[in-house]
């Protein structure tokens, strides 16, 4: 195995791809995506090339005009299974941008949630720390408790201030240089924890992964019966007790 975590030199960047998923969000995605031109704004006037684009997964909903309305690019599939809608979501990316000349060595690769906001600095502090990282994770905050109540929510932070650091893994706050995320082979199709398989392979490959506690992306609290295993069971496991 060759061990990359101490690299030197990692090329220049000079684009970006936000690949945001999405199953049936028409009602949360326009705040997601107005927080992300604010900050593909920011990340521009440096003159770099940001796209958004949102994977319309098995939606039903104004999903897709929604983000078309929002300037961002919509694709569709089927699968319902949040690693392949990331995966197809990069691979367009890839193909959009190399028609561009923007290459992967060249190209940095973020992940959000259609439920969730970025701050205005999101794109440039990821692309600060890829600069001596080839992977950046940060953690995530709830917006608004109400839907889960105040037990939940001191649970919450109480579990994550005793996780380490290491382990915590969010698909809603994750950037990866578009070369180590090739090497290792991608987000696999998996219908839960793809972030933190992707992240697991990152690791064993010996590419250098971050974790930043002040990189913080808001998310929400919903009740949603989507995903058994994912973020919003999660909390009702808390909740719960």
């Amino acid at each position: 195995m060759v061990d990359r975590s101490q690299r030197t030199f990692r090329p220049e960047l000079g684009a970006v791809a936000v690949i945001v998923p999405a199953h049936d969000e028409q009602r949360l995605l326009e705040g997601c995506l107005n927080a992300l031109a604010a900050a593909a704004w920011h990340a521009r006037r440096g003159g770099l090339r940001v796209s958004t684009l949102v994977v319309a997964d098995a939606c039903t909903d104004a999903t897709r005009a929604t983000a078309r309305a929002h300037g961002a690019v919509s694709i569709t599939t089927t699968v319902k299974n949040v690693g392949a809608a990331r995966a197809a979501g990069t691979e367009r990316a890839l193909e959009m941008l190399a028609r561009d000349g923007y290459l992967p060595p060249n190209v940095y690769l973020l992940h959000t949630d259609a439920d969730s906001v970025v701050p205005p600095d999101w794109i440039i502090r990821h692309l600060r720390l890829a600069v001596d990282h080839d992977a950046v994770l940060g953690p995530v905050e709830v917006s608004d408790w109400a839907p889960r109540g105040l037990t939940c929510a001191r649970r919450f932070e109480e579990a994550s201030a005793a996780e380490p650091d290491g382990h915590r893994v969010h698909g809603a706050n994750l950037g990866v240089r578009a070369d180590a995320y090739l090497r290792v082979g991608g987000f696999s199709a998996l219908p839960v924890a793809e972030d933190r398989a992707l992240v697991a392979a990152l690791r064993a490959a010996g590419e250098s992964v971050v974790f930043r506690r002040d990189l913080v992306v808001s998310t929400s609290a919903r009740v949603s019966r989507r995903v058994r295993g994912g973020f919003s069971d999660y909390l009702t496991r808390l909740a719960a007790g």
